[in-house]
């Protein structure tokens, strides 16, 4: 791990305070409102090199939290500073020699990160163009980053599976919290600061506590890999978008999962809930499919369908202090939207689920969440339970807290489906194997006795024990997907 500073000057401000404005029509009112949503300029047009075929195209964009400056990282790996909505480059940051996957600000705008295909995080005094810190510790792409509410911390996440945490300014690692299986694509912080939300390739968002480092939660309603997930500033929605397609929205203040909505014909790359809007009404998401969509959460609505794109849009970003959204795409094209009318739309609904819409799922379903994983700190005995515990909690499908007759069936089941096991699963065999691990004759098993069951039954080999895990989880994870009906 290695850090390259020098010296830096941080304004001491507080952040700005940010009371966003609820969705009223009244400061749409005027002759400046148009008949529908549309692209209002184009801030910048990639390149190609003839003889290196390399793109000067978009892959991440930030707005500063006072909505003065937006910052993009490129496939050439610079980032550029624009004014806003104004559209003017006034910089462009040299140093990474890689695509830059991620930029992020600060807090109180004094600071730049941005993230890298070449394995560094770099901090910036953008105003004053200068480099402050090269942050090295991922071992493979830096994919994501993120400040902390109180702008002391930076969380980092890449193709290492891993999500550190760095203290800010200084750049020093503080944290590595490990539990994904799979690379990782995006990280955010909740708006009080106590959970870390990390997605990626083993189709899962894991929840963190940034102050022991222990994973708290696992969500699993994704089906394939997440690339997206946002807070809303109020802290009342959390979202994620994947390559299922899908927009999942939770109620984070309830821990409640809301709908699933089928937000893109393909693979959604982004999701962004408005702060400008802080009820989390307002989320866009940008696809495979070309395609930036805006949603009203509260009805799950699709109020604005935005075209013009003609490849793959990877990135999209609502400023923080105008209806206004920016989209990249890999057509080479940086787009500055009017949503105006999207505005209007959210503010005129009545916030029912009850009409036509492209969502899926039902409200206020319980929050698909597992236990914390096992973390390193932990001897080998308090390992093996924590993994136990979070296999019995993927098994108990309905959520009641017990595994029941009918959940070991359909368990026992797709074990042999899968080829895990050889043969079938008949009920004599599951009527058994309930009775043996049932030692209070309740006829259900609770956590206690699935983790003194199988503590004693699977092997005491580190390797082999993992493996089985994993082929539990394997398991349990395609009943909760729905690739086998439960």
């Amino acid at each position: 791990m290695a850090i390259v500073t020098t010296a830096l000057r941080i304004s001491k401000r507080s952040p700005p305070t940010r009371r966003s404005p609820p969705l009223d029509t009244t400061k749409l009112n005027g002759p400046n409102i148009q008949k529908s949503d549309s692209w209002m300029k184009t801030l910048h047009s990639g390149t190609m090199d003839p003889v290196t075929g390399q793109s000067e195209y978009v892959l991440s964009l930030s707005f500063s939290n006072d909505g003065s400056t937006l910052a993009t990282g490129s496939h050439d790996g610079d980032v550029r500073l624009w004014t806003a909505p104004g559209g003017q480059c006034t910089a462009t940051l040299k140093g990474h020699n890689e695509s830059v996957y991620c930029v992020a600000f600060s807090p109180d705008d004094g600071l730049l990160a941005s993230a890298s295909h070449d394995r560094s995080l770099r901090l910036w005094d953008y105003r004053n163009k200068n480099l402050l810190g090269i942050l090295l510790g991922h071992r493979k792409p830096v994919r994501a980053c993120a400040f902390s509410p109180d702008g002391t911390q930076l969380a980092s996440v890449g193709y290492d599976a891993k999500v550190r945490l760095w203290a800010s300014p200084t750049g020093a690692p503080l944290t590595i919290m490990e539990g994904h299986t799979a690379p990782l694509r995006c990280v955010a912080w909740s708006p009080d600061g106590k959970t870390v939300a990390s997605g990626g390739d083993d189709n899962t968002v894991r929840l963190w506590n940034p102050q022991s480092g222990r994973s708290i939660g696992t969500l699993r309603n994704h089906k394939h890999f997440v690339y997206g997930v946002s807070f809303s500033i109020d802290g009342h929605t959390l979202a994620s978008a994947g390559y299922d397609n899908t927009l999942q929205i939770y109620d984070w203040e309830t821990k409640t999962h809301k709908r699933t909505i089928q937000a893109h014909d393909t693979q959604c790359f982004c999701v962004d809930v408005s702060t400008f809007w802080g009820d989390g009404r307002a989320i866009a998401t940008s696809g495979d499919d070309m395609t930036v969509r805006v949603w009203d959460a509260k009805s799950a609505q699709q109020v604005a369908k935005l075209t013009g794109h003609t490849r793959s849009v990877m990135a999209c970003a609502f400023s923080p202090t105008a209806p206004i959204l920016v989209s990249a795409s890999h057509d080479g094209n940086l787009m500055m939207w009017d949503l105006k009318i999207a505005a209007k739309e959210i503010a005129t609904r009545p916030g029912s689920p009850g009409r036509t819409s492209r969502a899926s799922g039902e409200l206020s379903s319980p929050m698909n969440v597992s236990a914390g994983s096992p973390n390193k700190n932990m001897t080998k005995k308090e390992q093996r339970e924590a993994s136990l515990k979070e296999v019995f909690r993927m098994f108990d499908l309905d959520g009641e807290g017990t595994v029941d007759a009918k959940e070991l069936q359909a368990l026992g089941q797709a074990r042999r489906s899968t080829g895990q096991k050889a043969g079938t699963w008949t009920p004599e065999q599951n009527a058994r194997l309930l009775k043996s691990m049932d030692t209070d004759g309740d006829g259900t098993i609770d956590e206690g006795e699935f983790c003194t069951f199988f503590a004693a039954k699977l092997p005491s080999d580190p390797d082999t024990f993992n493996t089985t895990i994993e082929q539990f989880k394997e398991v349990a994870k395609s009943l909760q997907n729905g690739s086998r009906r439960y």
